[in-house]
C-alpha cells in the first residue's frame, strides 16, 4: 500500500490527503463535543435537545450556502495552496476560541465556534477540489478523488466518535478538548505546507459583492450543462 501511494500519488497530493482528513476529523469532533453533553443532559427536555442539535448542524451548514462563491473567488484569485494554508492557520484561532467557549460553558459561543468552522470548511472546499487537476495527471484524477472522499468520510466517522468520547472523558475539563483540537489544527498547518505549489488561476479576478446574484448566476451556468447539473444535485 505504501508503495502504491509513493509511486502513483505525488507528494503534494498526499499532503492534501492528510490535511483534508484532519479538517474533516476536527470539524465533526468539535460539533459533537458541543452537542453530546446537551444530548446527555437529564435536565433538558427531548425537544430542547433536538432543537439544540438542529441549530448546531444548521449553523455549520448555512455558511456553505452563503459563502461558497467567496471560497470559489479566493481559489481563483490566489494560489489554492495559499488559501488552504491560510484557512488552516485560521483554524488554530477558531479552535482556541472554541476552547475558551468550552471553558466558559457558553453555549452561544460554542455555537459561534461551530459556525466559524463551517465558514472555514466552506472557504477550504473550492481550493481543495480545484487544486486536484493541477497536482494530479488526468489518469490519476478519479483515483485521487476517490481516496480524498474516502478519507473525508473516515474523518467524519472518527471525528464524531472522538467528539463524544472527549465530551464524556473530559467532562468538566472540556477546555482541554478545545486545546487538543487547536494542536491538531497546528498539525494541519504543517501538512498543508507540503501541498504542491500552484499559481493563481485568475489573479485579476474581481470580487462580486452581490453574493446571492453570484450564486444564481452560477446555477444558471451549471444548468446549461446537463451532466454538471445532475452531478451537482447528486453531490448535494
Amino acid at each position: 500500500m505504501s508503495d502504491f501511494y509513493q509511486k502513483r500519488l505525488p507528494r503534494g497530493f498526499r499532503s492534501l490527503m492528510f490535511t483534508q482528513f484532519q479538517g474533516a476529523f476536527s470539524d465533526n469532533a468539535l460539533r459533537w463535543l458541543v452537542i453530546f453533553p446537551v444530548l446527555a443532559s437529564v435536565v433538558l427536555s427531548e425537544s430542547d435537545k433536538e432543537g439544540f442539535a438542529s441549530h448546531a448542524s444548521l449553523l455549520f451548514a448555512v455558511p456553505f450556502l452563503l459563502f461558497s462563491t467567496v471560497g470559489g473567488w479566493m481559489a481563483d484569485r490566489f494560489s489554492k495552496r495559499s488559501v488552504m494554508i491560510g484557512v488552516k492557520v485560521g483554524e488554530i484561532a477558531i479552535m482556541l476560541f472554541a476552547a475558551a467557549a468550552l471553558w466558559k460553558e457558553s453555549q452561544p459561543l460554542q455555537l459561534a465556534a461551530i459556525c466559524l468552522m463551517g465558514i472555514h470548511s466552506t472557504i477550504f472546499a473550492p481550493a481543495k477540489y480545484g487544486i486536484m487537476p493541477e497536482v494530479l495527471p488526468p489518469e490519476k484524477l478519479s483515483v485521487g478523488n476517490g481516496i480524498l472522499e474516502l478519507l473525508t468520510f473516515i474523518g467524519i466517522i472518527l471525528g464524531t466518535f472522538a467528539g463524544g468520547w472527549l465530551a464524556e472523558t473530559l467532562a468538566g475539563r472540556e477546555v482541554w478538548s478545545g486545546i487538543l483540537l487547536a494542536v491538531l489544527a497546528g498539525v494541519g498547518v504543517i501538512t498543508s505546507l507540503g501541498i504542491s505549489k500552484v499559481p493563481a488561476a485568475d489573479p485579476t479576478k474581481k470580487f462580486n459583492w452581490n453574493i446571492l446574484g453570484e450564486i444564481w448566476s452560477n446555477l444558471r451556468v451549471m444548468k446549461t450543462d446537463t451532466d454538471l447539473w445532475r452531478a451537482n444535485w447528486g453531490h448535494t
